[in-house]
């Protein structure tokens, strides 16, 4: 990467493979039980937005350039991540915890 940046520069999604995907209910469900407490509710709003079906990042060039994978299973996807924003939420050290998360990826690899 170092030899040739220009190749490497720009966006990259970095994100679950398409066999991986989950309804929102169920991305929301994970959430809410990393989070350890919340609920939800389906709206009833008869007008509402367009939203589309499925969500997905286009994560082809991380494959494609660099023979990237995604790892974690979902579940422990959320998990992180709401591990990450808990501890935002409660002024804990996002430092040590970015070290952490980094530290056991790389140990998937």
């Amino acid at each position: 990467m170092a030899k040739s940046p220009r190749k490497y520069s720009g966006a990259w999604n970095f994100g679950p493979a398409r066999s991986s995907a989950v309804s929102v209910q169920r991305l929301v469900e994970l959430a809410i039980g990393a989070w350890g407490e919340g609920t939800w509710r389906r709206s009833e709003e008869k007008a509402k937005p367009h939203e589309a079906g499925l969500l997905t990042l286009d994560t082809h060039k991380a494959y494609s350039e660099l023979g990237w994978k995604p790892r974690p299973a979902i579940e422990q996807a959320v998990r992180d991540t709401i591990v990450w924003y808990k501890a935002a939420h409660t002024n804990g050290n996002l430092r040590e915890i970015c070290r952490r998360q980094i530290h056991d990826h790389m140990g998937m690899m």
